[in-house]
């Protein structure tokens, strides 16, 4: 579920079914969904596109290049050169799919979804190897309609913000070995899954990041301040931080007492003063919402910006459970 949000594939009964495979580790995960899609997409026939192809040929057809075949005609060679439109499925949606599936089979995967990944992509044989530019896969992903493609590219997608893949210079991607762990790919979707969770659920009020200045003087090296959810109505706004970390509570100096991780608290503390001052008219409030790792947390602070909620969400609770606290923190 929390990946449906986070890909913005609404649930559906169609989505919630999953696999029947019980998958521990989120690359095994990645690349059984992917291999399932690429599967899908195969059977209910692979996405094609016109290409333009450009050869040398004894059948005219397409469009004759003349300046080419003036060329062959000096060299006594008979055939043409043409340019014709060619209905294929090398296609970028598909060649996305297959890099995906290139690399991750470079990984350390279980014997059986490494082979359920293998036989996907064989099914993608004519499509060739080549690197795939991260903003193309974001463009094919914002245009595709059908859902096994809009998976294999979200995974395609995921894999590079999560720097599973590496840029090259001239900006095309490639894979290399990940120094990523679990915790890393799921730190990389939980705020995804936040946002898109809240904007699922509060479609009354704005939901998104916000982006806030220091002063209304420019300064090259001030940094960006960017809230990760705001949800926002005309009478409120509630700011949201979301910490993948189990560093949610951190012992003091003394080694006495424990406390809410300091760094944190005045980091969203600061994101709700530049709220306020943009939004004078509105109440305003705070949320840091952890994964629960080892230890349950549920704390509230009053402060005179407004009241700031500190909780860990157990998302090994059934999913009934898990989305009824994350509403009952977004009132």
């Amino acid at each position: 579920m929390m990946l449906m949000y986070a890909w913005r594939l609404w649930p559906s009964a169609a989505l919630a079914r999953g696999t029947s495979r019980r998958l521990g580790a989120p690359l095994d995960l990645l690349a059984n969904l992917l291999a399932e899609a690429i599967i899908k997409a195969e059977k209910s026939g692979l996405q094609r596109q016109y290409l333009p192809v450009s050869e040398v040929t004894h059948t005219p057809r397409g469009q004759i290049q003349f300046q080419q075949t003036v060329r062959l005609r000096a060299q006594r060679e008979t055939r043409l050169a043409v340019k014709t439109d060619d209905f294929s499925t090398n296609c970028l949606a598909n060649r996305a799919l297959a890099a995906a599936a290139r690399g991750l089979l470079t990984f350390e995967l279980s014997k059986d979804v490494r082979d359920a990944l293998s036989v996907a992509k064989a099914k993608l044989s004519l499509v060739p190897d080549e690197n795939v530019a991260a903003r193309n896969i974001l463009n094919e992903l914002r245009e595709a309609r059908r859902l096994e493609y809009r998976v294999g590219l979200s995974i395609a997608y995921m894999l590079i913000q999560g720097q599973v893949f590496s840029s090259a210079d001239s900006g095309a991607i490639s894979f290399r070995k990940p120094v990523t762990d679990d915790e890393h790919l799921f730190r990389n979707v939980y705020e995804s899954f936040l946002r898109e969770f809240f904007r699922f659920h509060r479609r009354d009020a704005f939901v998104g990041g916000r982006h806030y200045h220091w002063s209304t003087e420019p300064n090259s090296f001030a940094p960006l301040m960017k809230t990760d959810i705001n949800i926002e109505t005309d009478i409120s706004v509630l700011v949201i931080d979301a910490k993948c970390t189990p560093h949610s509570v951190l012992r003091r100096g003394d080694f006495s007492t424990d406390s809410l991780n300091s760094s944190h608290l005045y980091q969203l503390f600061s994101y709700m003063v530049h709220a306020g001052s943009v939004n004078p008219d509105k109440s305003i409030s705070g949320a840091l919402i952890y994964p629960e790792y080892e230890r349950e947390l549920d704390e509230s602070i009053d402060t005179e910006f407004g009241a700031i909620r500190v909780k860990t969400v157990n998302f090994r609770q059934d999913w009934t459970t898990v989305s009824r606290e994350l509403l009952e923190l977004a009132v």
